[in-house]
């Protein structure tokens, strides 16, 4: 029982782990429970889409972890139980129109919300990459071009604001091997 108790008393109280969506005529629980692989959140300014956006990359991107601190295996989302895959790192991609959004949107948002899960590296006050446990984070910008959208597989992508056409049909495509 002892044991038990401090384990307890150990666990840490994030953003991320005592998240409840809102309910009701406006709800957000639609967002978190859908099983469909793209999921569009629109909303109005200060409406809390980066903050939506954010919660879903740490639930997909971070393992779900027992009183005793161990992963369990699964990813930490509690609507969609995914295993976390075995033998590979999982890898994110959060992308906005130009490192001016990012420095003001995305970053005091990812700072309140994964700080506690993920390590920013930063170059010239912005982010560029994000390292978890069992998974990164690069961070894009429309500004540099769909070039850099191209390449490896990702798991997760939360593309903040319209992107163009050929982003987005490049961001569904690497998906393609990993079902993200």
């Amino acid at each position: 029982y002892n044991e038990l108790s401090q384990a307890i008393e150990q666990v840490k109280i994030t953003p991320l782990s005592t998240f409840k969506p809102t309910t009701g005529a406006f709800s957000q629980e639609p967002i978190f429970q859908s099983t469909k692989p793209q999921v569009a959140m629109l909303g109005g300014n200060k409406s809390g889409k980066t903050y939506c956006g954010l919660i879903k990359a740490g639930y997909l991107l971070t393992p779900e972890k027992d009183i005793y601190n161990k992963n369990t295996g699964w990813l930490m989302d509690p609507y969609i139980r995914k295993r976390v895959p075995t033998g590979r790192r999982l890898m994110g991609w959060i992308s906005t129109w130009a490192t001016g959004t990012q420095s003001t949107t995305i970053q005091p948002t990812f700072n309140r919300v994964l700080l506690d899960y993920f390590k920013p590296r930063i170059e010239s006050d912005i982010f560029v990459h994000a390292t978890g446990e069992i998974a990164d984070i690069e961070f894009m910008t429309q500004k540099q071009n769909y070039i850099a959208y191209t390449g490896g597989n990702i798991d997760y992508a939360y593309l903040d604001e319209p992107h163009s056409e050929i982003i987005y049909n490049e961001t569904k495509h690497r998906f393609d091997i990993t079902k993200g």
